[in-house]
């Protein structure tokens, strides 16, 4: 009796062996996020912009020199505004870092380096051209993000869909 319970055990456990690797495999789609919108993206864009540079220009109005901790410091954040502002309707759309924001980047840090450099305008033959240059790559930059927003979302719309919130084993018999 004993090796006949065994028996039925192992048959028992060689079937459902069989049948679970020939079930075929449960495949759960995946919730699927509203899309992106290419007019949220220059809203959030515009926004970016728009407010922190409001920010700065009612700060400035409080303190016409500039000198005071709060022109300062919403100065500092319209700065912060009109640098990575152009790059949030990107952002929205999952980019990280664009070439606009690179360009943006290297005209801040080339008007910050001539300012040091030459704080008085005493060599203008060096700092006007380099000034120039660097509010042409920060034209550049803004358009550039501006201009492939569309593109962007559209990219964001098509990636696939990656959903790790969990695992199920499931099977057809």
């Amino acid at each position: 009796m004993h090796r006949g319970a065994t028996l039925v055990h192992a048959s028992a456990l060689a079937l459902s062996l069989s049948l679970a690797l020939l079930a075929r495999s449960a495949r759960a789609e995946p919730v699927r996020d509203p899309p992106k919108r290419v007019l949220t993206a220059y809203a959030i864009t515009w926004a970016a912009v728009a407010l922190p540079a409001l920010a700065a220009a009612l700060a400035s109005e409080s303190d016409p020199d500039g000198t005071g901790p709060t022109a300062i410091v919403f100065g500092s954040v319209g700065i912060a505004g009109m640098v990575l502002g152009p790059s949030a309707g990107h952002w929205y759309a999952g980019d990280r870092v664009t070439p606009g924001l690179a360009l943006r980047g290297g005209a801040a840090v080339a008007v910050a380096t001539l300012a040091l450099a030459d704080p008085h305008l005493e060599h203008p033959n060096v700092t006007i051209p380099g000034l120039l240059l660097a509010a042409t790559l920060w034209t550049g930059g803004v358009v550039w993000d501006v201009a492939t927003v569309p593109r962007a979302v559209h990219r964001a719309n098509l990636r696939p869909i990656v959903n790790a919130r969990g695992v199920a084993l499931a099977g057809t018999f």
